[in-house]
Order: structure tokens, then sequence, then C-alpha cells
């Protein structure tokens, strides 16, 4: 016979089992749920993040298209180029700026077309020697940009250099870059020095001027080699008071008389803009670099977006996009 006691026993250990078994599908449950909402919030504050960069991508339009409007050059000094101050959002804040990319040396105008731009390339190897980097390494990117399979002695490379590469093969682009982190992939364009010339190099889509009033002093002692780099920032610091209003004013500067510069390939005015937008909103985050075309008549076009997905660190792949 069976002892009452012991049934009673028996049956507070299991109505026990049931209670945590309860409690511990309850906490299960719970915290799921609390993941799920967290992970909602993520993709709503992320795409609100993006949204605000789009924004900031059409705002930044609009002022371009009345600068040109207004003026007929374009310089520092005008409102596109000022920096402006962190803007608060509900939950946030945006960053950002615009920055002029014919004021840097467009990698696309050393090959035009299936011709090697001999002039573009005697610059690109003054810029690199000024940043105290090999000159051979630009015999390398022409490489990469012609159509041809034949590698430009002694420094060049082709497909039979990067499809022996042991980590990745690939081949070489035998086409314009579509952005200069491209460099990345040439052949000696290692981290250090890839960050060392990046800020002074653009990958455009079609041949390019260089603007002298946004150039940097690096790009201008690059257009001669009687150009010094202190006289270059002389230069830079001269246009910040009386920007250059012809090309003719800069290549006949009391400076630069006995130097005889050519006007080709210089220009006050610009077409190619880059906006950088970098929104943080909550725990996520929105980085946008958009390529700006600026054509005649105020038509504007964005060719290009590089982006960063919304919360992840400032490391992260970009992934370009081209616009159609």
């Amino acid at each position: 016979m069976i002892n009452p006691i012991q049934n009673q026993g028996v049956a507070l250990i299991t109505a026990l089992l049931v209670v945590a078994l309860a409690s511990t599908a309850a906490v299960t449950l719970s915290s799921h749920q609390q993941l799920d909402i967290r992970r909602t919030g993520n993709v709503i504050n992320g795409d609100q993040a993006w949204l605000y960069a789009q924004g900031a991508e059409a705002w930044s339009k609009a002022i371009l298209a009345r600068d040109q409007e207004d003026n007929d050059t374009d310089n520092l000094q005008d409102i596109w180029a000022q920096r402006l101050p962190p803007l608060d959002l509900p939950g946030g804040q945006m960053n950002g700026y615009i920055e002029d990319m014919q004021g840097r040396f467009n990698i696309n105008n050393l090959v035009d077309e299936k011709t090697v731009d001999p002039q573009a390339i005697a610059l690109f190897e003054r810029l690199l020697e000024l940043l105290e980097l090999p000159k051979e390494l630009a015999q390398a990117v022409v490489d990469w940009i012609d159509k041809d399979i034949d590698a430009t002695p002694p420094n060049g490379a082709e497909d039979n250099y990067y499809l022996g590469l042991e980590q990745a093969a690939y081949m070489a682009g035998n086409r314009d870059m579509i952005s200069i982190s491209e460099l990345r992939l040439v052949k000696g364009f290692e981290q250090d020095i890839y960050l060392r010339i990046a800020p002074y190099l653009s990958a455009l889509p079609l041949h390019s001027t260089i603007n002298i009033n946004t150039a940097p002093a690096m790009v201008l002692a690059s257009l001669s080699p009687k150009i010094s780099l202190n006289l270059a920032k002389q230069l830079v610091e001269q246009r910040q008071d009386e920007p250059y209003a012809k090309v003719e004013d800069f290549t006949g500067h009391a400076s630069l008389k006995d130097i005889k510069l050519k006007p080709e390939g210089l220009a006050i005015s610009s077409q190619y803009y880059m906006l950088h937008i970098d929104v943080r909103l909550v725990n996520a985050r929105a980085r946008l670099d958009s390529l700006i075309l600026r054509g005649r008549g105020g038509k504007l076009q964005t060719l290009q977006r590089s982006q960063r997905l919304p919360g992840t660190e400032s490391g992260a792949r970009e992934k370009p996009q081209r616009e159609p």
C-alpha cells in the first residue's frame, strides 16, 4: 500500500519541476523577445540613418546648383566648401562636408582611350616623389588601366604577375578605375603607401582638369619639377585672399613666370564633387560617400555611392554603387 505522505512528496516534486520548466520557458521567450525588439530597433534606426544621409545628398546638390548660378569659379571660399558644425538629430548626430575631386589628380588621366598620356605620367611620378615614394609605381598603375597585356618595364605588372600571387590570384583591371581604393590591388601599393597617396588622387570617369583654386600644395607642386613644396604652400596661402579668376593668373604668377607652365590640364572651376556624410543614430550608423557630377545648366547627377552598412565599425568594407 502506497503511503499518502509519499504521494504528496511525488506530487510536490512534480509540481516544482513543472514550475521550473515553465519559468525557464518564460525566461527564454522573454529573452528572445528582447533580442527581437532590439534587432528591430537597430533595423529601423539604420534605415532612418540612411534616409538622413540621402536627404543630406539632396541638400548638397541644391547647394552646388546655387553656387553654379552665383559663381563662374570654384574655390575654397565658396559656400559648398564650408564645413558645417555637427547637426543634432533626434537620438543622434550628422556630420558631413563636400570635397572638390578636381582638386586631386585623376588617376584615370594616365591613359586616354588606348594612348598613354606622358604629361599625366610625369605629373603622377612627381607626386610620388614628393611623397617620397618610388616613381616606378606609376608603371604598374598604367598597366592596370590600359587595355593591353604588355607589362611596362621594369616595374609594370599585367595578368601574369597577378595570376601568380599565392594568397589571392586575380587579373589586371584593364579599364579605368571606378574607385581609388582599387590601387590596393595594384603591384606595390601596400597599405602604408596607399594611405599616403590616396588623399591626393581621384578616380573620375572622364579625363578631367585640376582646379588650381582647390588643389592642395602637394598637387600644385607636382605640376612642375621647378615648383617646390614650399612655393606651392605659399601659393595656397595667397589664393585664400584672392582665388584665381583665370588660369593665366596662376600660370603668370610672379613666382611662376620663369617656369612657363602650360594652361592645358588646369582650370578654375570643377564638375566633380564628393559628398562625405556620417550619421549616428542611437546605436546605428550610416556612412555615405557620393560622387556628384555638376553639369552645365545646374544639372546634377549622382554617379556613384559608397556606403557602409548601418551599425558597422569604420573599418567595415565599402559597397560601391554606380548609378545608372
